[in-house]
């Protein structure tokens, strides 16, 4: 999950995150990240860039 992280951090997309790490699907993938960090990568992200702010 951490190279997803990377690669969502550079800005690509979470279907083309989600086909890179080996899933087949943005959905799965979605899942995925919201068991491993309890919430979605947009949603993530967002609080990431509101605590820089």
């Amino acid at each position: 999950m951490m190279t997803a992280l990377e690669h969502l951090a550079y800005g690509e997309s979470v279907e083309n995150v989600a086909h890179h790490v080996g899933y087949e699907s943005s959905s799965s993938f979605i899942v995925a990240f919201r068991n491993t960090f309890g919430t979605t990568p947009s949603r993530y992200f967002n609080v990431q860039v509101d605590k820089i702010n």
